[in-house]
């Protein structure tokens, strides 16, 4: 989990590889679960002690997989608090039902920005990888309040309002501590603003096969080595060779 592979894939990439893995026969929920499992065991390494947990979530399956932490903290005894940016009975699919699940331990309580000064840890479940537009109204006021309490922040799978193509911040974006992300690494996450505002960053496959990487294409690659020698501190420009630019 905490070694970072080295293909880079657009959003639409990972999408892509998200539905052959639903198709090869890994239900959509399956890999939600196994998502929001990942999320809250990097948590619970990462702030052992932390126990008041606020969760951040939107729409669509980034907020899924929230309502999956959310469950998992209550059972094991965590304070949680859920705060939804929309009316959670609008989800579809695969979030609905993660939703569902969370509505039978927990509750969702009313979005009061106050809230993120009283939490140990904040899960950001705000806005996935599919943002277009720019941040603006209710969205961006959270995520400058999130910026500004200066607690720790875990992103799942992207920071809010960072394109998770170019890197760009569209307005406003999420400053996480720890960005956690599945199946894919997307380019946004190195270029531009990514790296400032992803923290570390730790992958999980979901257990998705090999074979369903074969069919889609990388965009890039990261490059896990340096790629000019070790310098000493007392070399010059004279020790290392010419370049002509043309």
């Amino acid at each position: 989990m905490n070694k970072l592979p080295t293909k880079l894939y657009t959003p639409e990439a990972v999408a892509s590889l998200d539905r052959l893995a639903i198709e090869s026969g890994i239900p959509g929920f399956t890999l939600m679960r196994r998502a929001g499992q990942v999320v809250f065991d990097v948590l619970r390494e990462k702030y052992p002690e932390a126990n008041r947990l606020l969760i951040l979530c939107g729409a669509g399956n980034n907020a899924g997989d929230g309502y999956v932490v959310a469950r998992l903290a209550q059972q094991q005894a965590m304070n949680v608090q859920v705060v939804s940016l929309i009316e959670p009975e609008k989800l579809t699919g695969d979030a609905k039902q993660a939703y569902l699940q969370w509505a039978e331990v927990g509750e969702v309580t009313a979005a009061d920005t106050a809230l993120v000064s009283t939490a140990d840890v904040l899960i950001d479940a705000l806005l996935g990888t599919g943002l277009s537009r720019e941040v603006s109204g209710e969205w961006k006021h959270w995520i400058e309040a999130v910026n500004s309490a200066g607690k720790p922040v875990i992103a799942i799978d992207v920071p809010s309002g960072l394109d998770a193509l170019t890197g760009e911040i569209k307005g406003s974006a999420i400053r996480a501590n720890t960005t956690v992300c599945f199946i894919g690494l997307k380019t946004g996450l190195f270029t531009a603003s990514g790296k400032a505002c992803c923290g570390d960053i730790v992958f999980d496959s979901l257990n998705v096969p090999d074979e369903v990487y074969g069919g889609v294409k990388a965009a890039a690659e990261l490059l896990s080595q340096p790629v000019l020698p070790t310098r000493t501190h007392d070399s010059h420009k004279g020790l290392h060779g010419h370049v002509l630019v043309v």
